[in-house]
């Protein structure tokens, strides 16, 4: 029971997700196959959806450093890894754009 119950769930979250992005519906239809789609979520986390995403985690950790929940040291860390993360997009599109420049 507790299976069905779990199965029941996902397919209830999945279908939310489905309606709630329908480009990430179209391209899990098929159309695109499997590439495209992660091209399409790699495209959104990062390029649209990552400046939002850094904000929020990094407001969320400064805050829990604030009221005592994290050292600051890892706070620090967090917050250099979120940068990064989130830049690296812009890094490897530098290096592309300088290399079909042929620096």
């Amino acid at each position: 029971m507790q299976t069905k119950n779990m199965k029941s769930v996902f397919l209830s979250v999945a279908l939310v997700a489905l309606l709630a992005f329908p480009e990430v519906a179209l391209a899990a239809s098929g159309l695109g196959g499997v590439t495209d789609f992660l091209k399409e979520l790699a495209r959104a986390v990062f390029l649209e959806w990552g400046y939002y995403i850094a904000l929020l985690g990094l407001g969320i950790v400064i805050w829990a450093g604030y009221a005592g929940h994290m050292e600051w040291k890892n706070v620090f860390k967090v917050g250099v890894l979120v940068v990064v993360f989130f830049a690296i997009p812009e890094f490897v599109n530098g290096l592309r754009s300088s290399a079909s420049m042929g620096f």
